[in-house]
């Protein structure tokens, strides 16, 4: 008979943790590779200059109008026939026209 004993343990591993010091040069190939450029921090002024020459960037806004026919409110158009026969029965019982 053969029998096999251990044990083993579980660790928390941050692979975050492992490197955390920027790869300039992987953000560098990643900006050239999406057609991009990478500024550094002393470089915001730049950034900023570039940011709004662009003539892509543009304000955009949208607005939306809804319109809707008074027919389509039933309750608008039984008032208003409910009126006009008020009216109408009103002149016929009073006798002017």
């Amino acid at each position: 008979v053969f029998e096999q004993e251990g044990q083993f343990t579980v660790s928390e591993l941050k692979v975050e943790m492992t490197n955390a010091t920027a790869n300039h040069e992987l953000l560098y190939n990643l900006a050239e590779k999406s057609n991009g450029r990478m500024y550094y921090a002393d470089q915001l002024k730049q950034l900023q200059k570039e940011i709004l020459a662009k003539k892509e960037i543009v304000d955009v806004s949208y607005s939306e109008k809804k319109l809707t026919d008074l027919i389509n409110w039933d309750w608008i158009c039984f008032i208003l026939i409910g009126l006009l026969g008020l009216e109408w029965f009103m002149r016929k019982y009073k006798g002017a026209y």
